[in-house]
């Protein structure tokens, strides 16, 4: 019979710090702080085999991973209710600039010399043309 282990896993990116715990004869340091807490939270809040994580998480990796927006939670010790997400997997989208251009990019605004010189150099090199 197999055994397969499936952990919970909760996911915050913001930093944390390590304090000592303990007395003169015996210490510890132990990860404290408002980070490790909600970390602590999502791991919780976590079905065994699944991640959950946070907007904060999510935001700097948008695009580039598949989540399902499972809502608000209040969080115990927070004044908010925080959003959380379940991580599905990795998207099909490996850069930035491929996440940045399905949410829509930003228009050359009053940059029209240097959209011409970027439609023109395009060209060249579309057609093979060598620049020195």
């Amino acid at each position: 019979m197999a055994w397969r282990c499936r952990a919970r896993v909760g996911l915050t990116p913001e930093k944390w710090w390590c304090a000592p715990i303990g007395n003169d004869l015996h210490m510890d340091y132990s990860a404290v702080g408002e980070t490790t807490h909600l970390a602590a939270r999502m791991e919780q809040l976590a079905t065994p085999g699944s991640i959950r994580l946070t907007a904060a998480t999510l935001r700097p990796a948008e695009g580039l991973l598949q989540v399902n927006a499972l809502g608000q939670f209040p969080v115990k010790g927070l004044t908010e209710p925080v959003a959380v997400f379940e991580l599905v997997g990795a998207s099909a989208i490996h850069r930035r600039l491929q996440a940045s251009a399905t949410r829509g990019l930003t228009r050359f605004v009053g940059r029209q010399t240097e959209l011409t010189a970027l439609t023109e150099t395009l060209a060249q090199a579309s057609a093979g043309t060598v620049r020195s």
